[in-house]
């Protein structure tokens, strides 16, 4: 069985069809808008294969009572006009563009990034410590993230810390004179 998750999948320009579509009867494909549409929009979905839809359903039940049904139908529509596609190709563009920003500030240190990702994974100089760059940086009041919370690992440290690129507020019409604030 695979488990593809594919919650930033969208952000991908060129992107090959899901693995989970060559193996529809070995696979479950989950997906979000919560990533790359807007994160108060808390909806997930999840394709099963055939024979085992009544087992999901069962465990979905068990660990969720229900899907909030506002934001779902907010989704919906937004599918259904074409919404969630034009905030997509918008966030695709944000974040490309962040990304050059990212690569331009940060051009004498070692990190890896998606060109479209919200993030980035610098590794730090062998002279920085992780943790204590993590401490300097919460009594200054920025947000970092070391590597904990990514890693298989816990018990291998690694000089790591992921910066987020998605921290700027940014307000955009949809149709209808709706606007959306992404943070």
């Amino acid at each position: 069985m695979v488990i593809e998750d594919d919650v930033y999948g969208a952000l991908e320009p060129n992107r090959l069809p899901p693995i989970s579509s060559l193996l529809p009867e070995q696979s479950f494909y989950v997906t979000s808008l919560t990533k790359t549409v807007a994160p108060g929009l808390r909806t997930g979905f999840l394709v099963v294969p055939r024979h085992l839809k009544q087992h999901a359903v069962g465990r979905l039940a068990a660990t969720s009572w229900m899907a909030t049904p506002l934001p779902f139908e907010v989704a919906s529509r937004w599918i259904a006009n074409g919404s969630v596609e034009r905030i997509t190709a918008f966030q695709r563009q944000e974040f490309s563009s962040r990304q050059r920003m990212a690569a331009s500030s940060f051009s004498d240190l070692s990190y890896t990034a998606h060109p479209y990702g919200q993030h980035i994974w610098m590794t730090l100089p062998s002279e920085w410590q992780a943790d204590n760059l993590l401490a300097a940086a919460r009594q200054a009041g920025v947000q970092l993230t070391g590597y904990q919370p990514f890693a298989l690992e816990s018990e291998r440290q690694k000089n790591h810390i992921r910066i987020s690129l998605g921290l700027k507020r940014v307000v955009f019409a949809l149709n209808g004179g709706c606007r959306l604030w992404l943070t």
